[in-house]
């Protein structure tokens, strides 16, 4: 589809923090997509196994999970969480967690990455 499938990109912010984020749409096990930040003080993983129902298997074998097969699997519980706020949005009178200026950083950022990996560069965003 000429867009990336399996990608590394690297993120420092203005106070130093680093970013990485990795994905893949078509690893043998499905999807993952796996963001890290860290800092001096801490860090935070999101996604780190794509666990098809948050249960892990441990026998003589060794230990194991079993994936979910796709992007949409994945993605799901996401997907419902954001339109059940949207709703709540519209029956509590009360503005979204996620604005519009959210959703233009996402798609900056998304471009930006492109670009950096189209062309093997640094990319600065301001």
């Amino acid at each position: 589809m000429g867009d990336i499938d399996n990608c590394s990109i690297l993120v420092e912010f203005e106070n130093g923090v680093i970013g990485q984020l990795e994905t893949s749409r078509n690893c043998a096990y499905g999807y993952h997509m796996e963001t890290e930040v860290y800092g001096s003080d801490g860090c935070i993983r999101i996604g780190m196994v794509p666990a098809k129902d948050r249960v892990t298997y441990m026998n003589a074998g060794g230990v194991s999970q079993e994936c979910v097969s796709w992007y949409y699997e994945y993605w799901e519980p996401t997907f419902r969480a954001e339109m059940q706020d949207f709703v709540d949005c519209l029956l509590q009178g009360r503005e979204p967690l996620v604005g519009l200026e959210d959703g233009y950083r996402a798609v900056e950022w998304a471009v930006a990455a492109t670009e950096a990996v189209r062309d093997r560069k640094v990319v600065r965003l301001s």
